[in-house]
């Protein structure tokens, strides 16, 4: 056997998986269905937080199927009503008003 046949292999074909394809389409499905927390589904699976997080985002166990989450929101360019950014906008706008 050559390196390369035993270096990486996707899904439950690699001898360090810790789960089946079947247990992590069911993850995902949990996630997708019930919203469960990350943390809520590493724990049930024992496994890390970061290998479920990679599983429900598809970086893992690519092929095993089910929903895939799309993983964090990026932030929005608007700042919300408790950021300092905020309140300084607000500031400057009553500054402006009082002139």
């Amino acid at each position: 056997m050559t390196l390369n046949q035993t270096s990486w292999q996707p899904g439950q074909a690699n001898p360090n998986a810790t789960m089946s394809d079947a247990e992590a389409r069911a993850a995902r499905w949990l996630r997708y269905e019930f919203d469960m927390t990350v943390q809520e589904l590493a724990t049930m699976y024992r496994t890390g937080r970061t290998s479920m997080s990679l599983l429900l985002r598809g970086k893992t166990y690519a092929d095993a199927g089910g929903p895939i989450d799309p993983g964090r929101k990026s932030p929005s360019k608007t700042p919300g009503p408790r950021s300092r950014a905020y309140r300084l906008g607000e500031r400057k706008s009553q500054e402006k008003g009082s002139e």
